[in-house]
């Protein structure tokens, strides 16, 4: 490696982090007033948040750091041909391949953190993430039959008349039940205790010396029975206590979600699972495409607009990630194949890029930048002209 590879390695990572530090506040800021609506009336309100931020930090790091790796790429390079560094290079002997090569190599590293990233951290984060959120669902319930409020969770509505200062110890409490039967239940207790479960991740009322009443669809009393104890949990999630990793499939690692595929037994798992699995494989390896399609938009022949390269970049960069979402939700309807919905796009991006670099490291034809740059000009000059 010579000391312009290293010199063009560091000027790319430091780009790199400094595109993905800025993409990461901006996308986290806005997420946090969002999460700040959902626990504005939960407890240690800036552990929660603090919490809550930090399992969505891997979805984000996903989004941010392919994209400036790729502006850090075209900067520099964009840079060193301005600055006729790469008419300097190309004169003493070296190709624009032998250019690229560190880039590739930084590309090679990156892969590796995006197969972890995407692989393990994101599917367990993920999985954090709703399970905090539950949590917080949860206490906000607690919250608000402490307060005396009739509080709605799916079939049930519970209503405690009194609670004491510490909250822990309800009176009078009212329980209503709508069954899918049709036959509603209702459940009076006059007191109750509410403590939390042993993971924190629900509550449990239990209830003592109190009756249960259940009446048909036509509202008739059908019977009533007496109870010495009974206990039940509260929680915002339909499942009781918050369920274990891997309901998911998004929950589960690049490893389970292999295993699992050929564990699946029927076609619309193994397509679901498929999906997952070919959307990670594609979002890892485009990661080697975007120094070559950095490359030529932005070399150009000192007559090309500067931002050219840069928005037009952008634009079909994010049309590639979109496509690969899109095609992975078809996928997972059964409505594409897989190659057709997820790789396609990925294909077609590495052809047009490939294209694209061969043009300009391989043939003395304008770069394919000066065309785009030309038209963008022409519409400014039209727009500008006076009428």
């Amino acid at each position: 490696m010579t000391t312009l590879d290293r010199y063009f390695i560091a000027r790319v990572i430091r780009i790199t982090a400094a595109l993905t530090g800025v993409a990461l506040l901006a996308l986290m800021l806005e997420r946090m007033l969002r999460v700040l609506d959902l626990v504005v009336n939960a407890e240690n309100l800036a552990i929660q948040v603090a919490q809550i931020m930090g399992t969505l930090m891997p979805h984000y790091l996903g989004i941010a750091l392919p994209t400036a790796f790729f502006l850090g790429v075209l900067l520099v390079l964009q840079h060193a041909s301005r600055s006729n560094q790469i008419s300097a290079l190309q004169s003493a002997g070296a190709s624009l391949t032998r250019i690229v090569a560190p880039f590739m190599l930084l590309a090679g590293l990156l892969a590796m953190i995006s197969f972890f990233l995407f692989g393990v951290l994101q599917p367990q984060a993920r999985y954090t993430y709703r399970a905090l959120t539950n949590a917080v669902m949860t206490e906000t319930l607690e919250a608000a039959i402490r307060q005396g409020a009739f509080v709605s969770m799916g079939d049930r509505t519970v209503f405690a008349e009194q609670s004491s200062r510490s909250g822990g110890n309800l009176e009078q409490v009212f329980v209503y039940e709508q069954r899918a039967a049709g036959d509603d239940v209702v459940l009076t207790a006059p007191r109750g205790v509410m403590t939390r479960t042993e993971y924190g991740m629900a509550s449990m009322i239990e209830l003592r010396d109190g009756q249960t009443s259940s009446f048909g669809k036509d509202g008739e009393l059908q019977g009533q029975v007496s109870f010495g104890a009974l206990d039940w949990t509260l929680t915002a999630s339909d499942e009781g206590m918050f369920r274990e990793r891997g309901a998911d499939e998004r929950e589960m690692t690049i490893s389970e979600v292999w295993r699992a595929l050929g564990d699946a037994e029927t076609a619309e798992e193994t397509m679901m699972l498929r999906a997952e699995l070919d959307g990670r494989l594609a979002r890892i390896l485009i990661v080697f495409i975007l120094p070559i399609f950095a490359a030529p938009l932005a070399l150009n022949s000192g007559r090309t607009e500067q931002s050219a390269g840069l928005a037009i970049g952008l634009i079909l960069l994010i049309t590639v990630f979109e496509l690969i979402e899109l095609g992975e939700s078809l996928v997972k309807e059964g409505i594409m194949p897989p190659f057709l919905g997820i790789w396609a796009p990925l294909v077609m991006f590495g052809a047009l890029s490939v294209a694209m670099f061969y043009r300009v490291a391989y043939t003395n034809k304008e770069p394919p930048l000066f065309m785009a740059s030309e038209m963008i000009g022409r519409i400014r000059f039209l727009l500008s002209k006076p009428e």
